[in-house]
């Protein structure tokens, strides 16, 4: 198990990250965040080509941290996170 970055861009009014493919069967998603009064929308998305990602599930968050395992991913699969507030800190685990 290695823990590794994420990377993101701004894409308009949002945060993009770099899509990653998997490798195992579950992924674990660690986000930090400046503290904020605004709310914050975390969307998980996913794809089995690398284009074309879907919502698999979308958090509100009102906190500074944001960690969510994700399990009974298929080995090969591509995850792509979106935020509306700008991680400081963006790593996943498998």
């Amino acid at each position: 198990m290695a823990l590794a970055d994420i990377t993101f861009l701004k894409e308009g009014d949002y945060y993009v990250s770099v899509p990653f493919a998997v490798t195992g069967y579950a992924v674990g998603i660690h986000l930090d965040f400046a503290e904020s009064t605004e709310s914050n929308f975390v969307d998980l998305q996913q794809s089995c080509t690398g284009e074309g990602f879907c919502t698999f599930c979308l958090d509100v968050v009102k906190d500074q941290h944001y960690d969510k395992n994700i399990l009974d991913v298929i080995p090969g699969q591509y995850i792509r996170i979106k935020t509306t507030l700008e991680p400081t800190t963006a790593k996943y685990l498998e």
